[in-house]
């Protein structure tokens, strides 16, 4: 495997790896009101709002999820730089898995208009990977168009989506 040609891509999947394998329990304290401000500053003017679903969110299986996507948007955020014939060498994350991992954060988290957004993002690439799995050499062209070339921006779409988990009880 090669390794990705930007030194922050490589070290954001080394974070996610190390982090993924750490305590579930957060290192930093955000408190409430620095969460009600970064609502409040959300593009487009939509905060992140509380699940309106039934209120009976697997915190468990959702947390599960969102680690694993953790690690996967991070290989994701990498595939753009790297040849679609070295994305199902990859020893980390569980690639074939990220449809039904954003499903699972879909149906818990999707009632927040924020999170959803993130998610159906992650849903585009994740398509565009799967034609590149399928041997579509022209899947890594289509995902550095598609993700654009502001890493922090692909990154930050996991924000909204830690934010709604929050907003639904679970810590």
């Amino acid at each position: 495997m090669r390794l990705p040609r930007h030194p922050l891509v490589a070290l954001l999947i080394a974070c996610s790896v190390l982090g993924a394998c750490g305590s579930s329990k957060p290192s930093v304290t955000i408190s409430t009101s620095t969460i009600a401000q970064s609502s409040s500053n959300t593009v487009g003017g939509s905060g992140t709002q509380p699940p309106t679903a039934a209120g009976n969110v697997d915190c468990a299986a959702l947390q599960t999820a969102l680690a694993d996507i953790l690690v996967n948007w991070q290989l994701v955020i990498g595939f753009a730089n790297s040849p679609t014939s070295e994305w199902a060498q990859v020893p980390l994350g569980s690639i074939p898995k990220f449809g039904d991992q954003l499903a699972t954060v879909k149906a818990a988290l999707g009632s927040d208009a924020a999170a959803a957004s993130a998610i159906s993002f992650m849903s585009g690439a994740n398509d565009i990977v799967a034609r590149g799995l399928g041997g579509d050499s022209t899947a890594q062209t289509d995902l550095g168009k598609y993700m654009g070339t502001d890493v922090s921006a692909s990154v930050g779409k996991q924000l909204p989506i830690s934010l709604a988990y929050q907003n639904a009880g679970c810590k």
